[in-house]
């Protein structure tokens, strides 16, 4: 793709994560809770009459969804202002009622800490995806490099799919005509729907926003639409890196705030979310002092577009807001306070737009970057002051986090010598490699030796992945025994 169409297919992408979001988000943070408290206390045909109850709100759902796309078309053609984002939001269609109809599966799933399934489904969904964009690019030629992604998301969502029910029903779940508990799912999941929609609805907002101002500010339309594919689609996910590892904890925390949180074990709940927040610090700072020095390198070499890596230097800071906005969020809904985020993140967005229609005069396309980090910065502190009044004890991260900036400085400077040393007489990749492996371990030390992080911490969180979990007790017995 130019960078142009990489601004379409961003614009498109952004508008699928909206219906997306309205159908999975929070109903899927719903489940997992529900499923958690009630295997628990050893209601296993309960979750059966949630799963099933939840499968008839998404599948519903996401039909309407898509029909309301197809029969808008003229309001959704203006609000795109192009015709191929429209289509590509027609083509994906498929994938969204396929997503509806797995996410009940999914959060059982995670509700009963199977995160090995999940995330094993998840992972055949990315590999099968880059197979079949890969096949579609080499065998169909005729076909834009603009659908190629999206007819790939639609092979991948169906295959990943099948394989997720199967572990639905190998890990003991089943479905009840019973009891359907359609109230108290809709009333919990529709606040968490509502700050998850208007999140990823800012999105494309500001994907419509960004160029308008740009192009105010002298830009051309290409040019406005460049710039925005260069930060959309290469500098922010590369800056979102640290956000799948923090996002793959908080989705281990659920579960586990939901039973200490209703349990009141205030002293475990205590320990559970500070280790949380410094893990998140950690794995956060640990990749701002590469990004700042090989931000350009690491663009180079990955899109061949040195812009995307000055940006990507100048907006590494952002990754420890969005990370500690995105734990603490989670955290919070978990003890079942979703409103209260939904209540901070209207305030955040009142940040994130004023951000984006004033700053482009100012510093251009590099203004979105700061508008998200001035509003994640916002959530992060408003959530961080709520938890801290639930648990009626202070988290007191701010001592660490300042050692761990204050650390990353020196870590930089090293990091841009060395860098400096090697380019004299190697390529590019291994500059990347060696630079980024001697950053991570002396920040890593350094963290050690200051007390700020123990090895048990990281090993500890790793483990709450549970990835390896041993298997205590038969499910189906379970199940049958009750």
């Amino acid at each position: 793709m130019t960078t142009e169409m990489l601004g379409i297919f961003s614009i498109a992408s952004s508008f699928f994560g909206v219906l997306t979001t309205i159908v999975c988000s929070g109903i899927s943070i719903t489940i997992a809770r529900f499923v958690s408290i009630n295997h628990d206390h050893g209601n296993y045909r309960k979750n059966d009459s949630i799963i099933s109850s939840s499968l008839i709100v998404t599948i519903t759902l996401s039909i309407i969804l898509g029909l309301s796309v197809i029969v808008g078309k003229n309001i959704f053609v203006k609000i795109l202002s192009d015709i191929d984002c429209y289509l590509l939001l027609i083509c994906s269609i498929p994938a969204l009622i396929i997503c509806g109809f797995y996410t009940p599966f999914k959060s059982y799933l995670l509700g009963r800490e199977k995160y090995f399934e999940s995330s094993l489904v998840e992972l055949v969904e990315q590999i099968l995806r880059i197979i079949v964009c890969f096949i579609i690019f080499v065998f169909c030629k005729q076909l834009s490099v603009l659908y190629a992604p999206i007819v790939a998301l639609n092979i991948a969502a169906l295959l990943s799919t099948i394989l997720g029910i199967f572990y639905y029903f190998k890990c003991g779940g089943r479905l009840s005509k019973r009891n359907l508990q359609f109230k108290p799912l809709i009333s919990k999941s529709t606040p968490i729907t509502i700050v998850k929609m208007l999140s990823t609805l800012l999105m494309p907002v500001v994907t419509i926003i960004l160029p308008l101002r740009l192009v105010a500010a002298g830009m051309t339309s290409e040019m406005a639409l460049s710039e925005l594919g260069i930060a959309s689609g290469m500098t922010l996910p590369l800056l979102s890196i640290p956000g799948t590892i923090i996002g793959s904890l908080a989705v281990a925390l659920i579960p586990q705030i939901t039973t200490l949180y209703e349990n009141k074990e205030n002293n475990t709940i205590v320990r559970q979310i500070k280790s949380s927040y410094i893990f998140t610090i950690i794995v956060t700072m640990i990749c701002i002092p590469p990004f700042i020095t090989l931000g350009e390198n690491i663009c180079m070499f990955i899109f061949n577009n040195e812009y995307a890596g000055i940006l990507l230097a100048k907006a590494s800071w952002v990754m420890l807001p969005m990370g500690i906005s995105q734990l603490s969020s989670t955290i919070l809904n978990s003890m079942g306070y979703e409103k209260k985020t939904f209540k901070y993140y209207l305030i955040s967005s009142i940040f994130l737009l004023l951000g984006v229609w004033i700053l482009p005069k100012y510093i251009g396309v590099e203004s979105v970057i700061w508008a998200l980090g001035i509003s994640s910065l916002v959530v992060a502190i408003l959530n961080t002051y709520k938890i801290n009044s639930l648990i009626g004890y202070k988290l007191n991260i701010l001592k660490p986090l300042i050692i761990s900036i204050l650390i990353a400085l020196p870590i930089t400077l090293l990091s841009i010598y060395i860098k400096n040393i090697f380019s004299m007489f190697t390529s590019n990749i291994f500059v990347i490699i060696i630079s980024s492996i001697i950053s991570i371990v002396c920040y890593l030390s350094l963290l050690i030796a200051f007390g700020v992080v123990k090895l048990e911490l990281i090993k500890e969180k790793l483990y709450s992945f549970r990835i390896f979990k041993k298997k205590i007790f038969n499910t189906k017995l379970e199940y049958k025994n009750n």
